[in-house]
C-alpha cells in the first residue's frame, strides 16, 4: 500500500474513531510486551505460540499509530523530535562506551 493510501485510510479511520481511539494501541502493546517479557524471562505462557505473534500484531497496529499520529501532529516536527532522540540515545551510549568499553567486543 503506498504512503498515500495509507494516509487515506487513516484519514477514513479517524472520521469514525477519531485520534485518541489511536492512543489506547499503544497501551494494548505494552500489555503484549509484558506477556512476551513473562514467556521469554519467566517460562509463563510456555505453551502458548500466540504470546509473540500478539506482540507482532500490537507493534504493527502501533506503527500505523505512530505514522497517523505524527502526521496529525507534523510531520516536520515529529521528524525533528525523532532525529533529536536519536542524537540523545547516541550520546548516551557513546557515555556508556566511555565508561565500560564497547558492548560489541567480545
Amino acid at each position: 500500500m503506498t504512503r498515500e493510501e495509507r494516509f487515506k485510510l487513516y484519514n477514513d479511520a479517524e472520521k469514525y474513531w477519531g485520534y485518541i481511539a489511536q492512543y489506547d494501541q499503544c497501551a494494548e502493546l505494552i500489555v503484549a510486551i509484558r506477556k512476551y517479557e513473562r514467556k521469554t524471562l519467566h517460562g509463563e505462557y510456555e505453551n502458548n505460540p500466540q504470546i509473540e505473534e500478539n506482540l507482532v500484531e500490537e507493534l504493527a497496529d502501533v506503527f500505523m499509530c505512530i505514522e497517523q499520529l505524527s502526521e496529525f501532529m507534523g510531520r516536520e516536527r515529529f521528524e525533528n523530535k525523532f532525529e533529536e532522540k536519536l542524537q540523545k540515545l547516541a550520546g548516551q551510549i557513546e557515555k556508556q562506551t566511555e565508561k565500560f568499553g564497547d558492548k560489541n567486543e567480545d
